[in-house]
């Protein structure tokens, strides 16, 4: 089932895309092949337009690690009842690490995700 419709997780669209902008944000570059798999993500699960994406991605980078935080404590008790598209969520961003290249970096704030979520 897609995220849009679960009401709790469709009203949490923006913590999402702050979480996922964290791990493309993490090694100091934004490639274009992460910005595709960002839209990817929010086109897939949540039916956003190109328009809708695109103001996302703008929107997300202006989070900081503060917001991070609170947008990661909003997603945890969100996907409590949601295991699976907690993991779908976690695949998303996995696979948004390896599009361009490995840094170490990227995996380490991946693992701060996967702690706090989980």
């Amino acid at each position: 089932m897609k995220m849009k419709n679960i009401g709790v997780l469709n009203n949490i669209q923006y913590s999402f895309a702050t979480v996922f902008w964290s791990i493309i944000i993490s090694d100091n570059r934004v490639s274009k092949k992460e910005q595709k798999k960002f839209n990817i993500f929010l086109e897939n699960e949540f039916s956003l337009n190109q328009i809708e994406q695109e103001s996302m991605f703008e929107k997300v980078q202006e989070s900081t690690n503060e917001t991070i935080n609170e947008h990661l404590e909003i997603l945890k008790e969100a996907l409590s009842d949601y295991p699976v598209e907690k993991s779908r969520f976690m695949r998303y961003i996995n696979e948004c690490i390896i599009c361009d290249g490995i840094e170490d970096r990227e995996y380490e704030t991946f693992e701060e995700i996967k702690e706090k979520l989980f």
